[in-house]
Order: C-alpha cells, then sequence, then structure tokens
C-alpha cells in the first residue's frame, strides 16, 4: 500500500547553473503516465508493507524542448530500524506500446481508454537472474534519451525483507542525466507481520515448454506467481521461494492437451514423489 504526497522537492544541478524546463516526480502504482500527460509535482512517496511484501512505485521524468539524454537512476539504503539495502529496490524502464485499435465497449465496469500510446512492458536495469547490468541487449533500459517535450516512467520494487525490523524508513532515489541531478524521497513503514513464503491464493503461470527455467520460476515465485511445471530437480530449491503447486508434464499441447499413450503407474509413482515433497504429502501417497 502507498500513499502519494506532494513534499519538498530538492533539485540540483551538476555542471550547469541553467534551470532546464525538465521535471520529475513521483507517483503511485496505480497511475498510468502516457507520453504527453501533464507534468506532476510529488517528490515523496510513502509506502506501507508487511515484512516479506513488496510495494512498487514509479518516478517519472519529462524532458524539456531539446530532450534529455543519458538518464539513470539509482537508490540509496532505506534506513530506519534495521538496514534495507539498496539491492532490494529492483528498477524497471516502462516501455511505451502503440494501441492501434482498443478493446469494444461493453457498457460495463471500466470504460476502455481506446488507440493509444500506453507503459505496458517493463525492462528491467539488470539481468533478474545473475543481477548483472543490462548491456547491449536489444532492449537496454538504461542509460536512456528521453524524446523532447515526453514523458518516460520507471518502475521500481522494493522488496521488504524478512528480517526486517519493524518501523518507519527513509531514503533517497537520484535520478541522473546529462543536464542534472534530481533528488526524491521515499518514505517506507514496515508493519510488524510477515507474509508467508507461500500464499494462500494459488496460481499458475505456464510457459511454452515443458518447464521453465529454475531462473524464469525463481522470479515468477519472487512476485508470489506459481509456476505452471516445475521440474522435479528444482522442486527442493524452488520450495524456499513459495513453491507449493505444481503440474507433471503427461500431456501434449500439440494435439489438444491429450496423451497418445497413457504413462505407466510406476512412471506416474516416480514423478509424484517429488511433488509430494514440495506438499507434504508424500505418506498419504505411499499408503
Amino acid at each position: 500500500m502507498k500513499i502519494y504526497t506532494n513534499a519538498f522537492f530538492a533539485l540540483f544541478f551538476v555542471g550547469t547553473t541553467v534551470c532546464h524546463a525538465q521535471s520529475v516526480w513521483m507517483a503511485d502504482a496505480m497511475q498510468r503516465v502516457r507520453p504527453t500527460d501533464a507534468v506532476g509535482s510529488g517528490s515523496h512517496i510513502q509506502l506501507y508493507a508487511a515484512k516479506g511484501e513488496s510495494e512498487s512505485f514509479q518516478v517519472v521524468v519529462h524532458a524539456p524542448a531539446a530532450g534529455l539524454s543519458q538518464v539513470n537512476m539509482s537508490a540509496s539504503n532505506l534506513v530506519g530500524p534495521s538496514t534495507i539495502p539498496q539491492t532490494d529496490l529492483v528498477f524497471f524502464r516502462e516501455y511505451y506500446v502503440t494501441v492501434t485499435q482498443g478493446s469494444p465497449n461493453f457498457g460495463v465496469g471500466n470504460v476502455p481508454l481506446g488507440a493509444g500510446v500506453y507503459p505496458d512492458g517493463l525492462i528491467p536495469f539488470k539481468n533478474p537472474a545473475t543481477g548483472a547490468d543490462l548491456t547491449g541487449a536489444t532492449l537496454n533500459a538504461v542509460p536512456y534519451n528521453i524524446p523532447a517535450n515526453q514523458n518516460q516512467p520507471f518502475w521500481i520494487d522494493v522488496n521488504v525483507p524478512r528480517t526486517a525490523v519493524a518501523g518507519n524508513y527513509t531514503g533517497t532515489i537520484t535520478v541522473t542525466s546529462a543536464a542534472g541531478n534530481w533528488a526524491l524521497s521515499v518514505s517506507l513503514e514496515v508493519w510488524n507481520f510477515t507474509l508467508p513464503v507461500s500464499p494462500n491464493l494459488k496460481s499458475t503461470f505456464g510457459f511454452h515448454s515443458q518447464y521453465g527455467t529454475a531462473a524464469n520460476n525463481e522470479v515468477l515465485l519472487e512476485n508470489r506467481i506459481q509456476p505452471f511445471i516445475i521440474a522435479p530437480s528444482d522442486v527442493s530449491t524452488l520450495k524456499n521461494y513459495g513453491a507449493a503447486m505444481s503440474g507433471l508434464p503427461y500431456f501434449n499441447q500439440s494435439s489438444g492437451c491429450t496423451i497418445e499413450t497413457p504413462p505407466s503407474e510406476a512412471t506416474l509413482a516416480a514423478a509424484v514423489i517429488p511433488h509430494l515433497r514440495l506438499s507434504g504429502r508424500r505418506s498419504e501417497w505411499l499408503r
């Protein structure tokens, strides 16, 4: 949960004495910021989270008429009763997608927004599996050059450690560019309870392959989404990240999810045992 507030906005430049028209502001995770939306003004955000929870917010950079180059950003540690290290703040650049035809309006619920340009995909600053900077990729997150008079939102996840001490934390997000730097403040109240490793709400997310890789499944679990199928060799490791359910790969997607020749009982039993260890129900199966 977060509260978005307007507060003092610390702005300073490095190597320049000219105040350009670009702006930087913060927005909560529920706001959709399009390229030409009005410039915001909030420079502080208040977040609330349990131990083991993730909360998100956005930093939006608006370029002046000349554009803005070499935009990047980083975080300080969040300091309070304990320290939440900067490595637990994960950065993404939001990727704008052009929608040429909007969804039909059925007259109920939320009204579709129609054709336009919308922030959708999240390009990570670092490789989620290795933590290394993503350089040389087809879509690099940063440094990024923002076109003239346009907004560019960035998404930040705050992953609260399960070991964090309850209380209030503060830190700084620093935005850098060829024109100067901006400092924005983050406050986080960590509540005195811990979310379970495995969520009670079960879910499943499939890959178009027999198994998702362990690294991919770990990213899903860190976002509290259960993988569709977990390789038996990965079950014990991924259980530590909250894996609570899985499927067996005995189907054929190419023929309508059917099995031409059913596997033997012994084959099924051998495949099921690692997954029963995951659920703690192995003794029930053996009985």
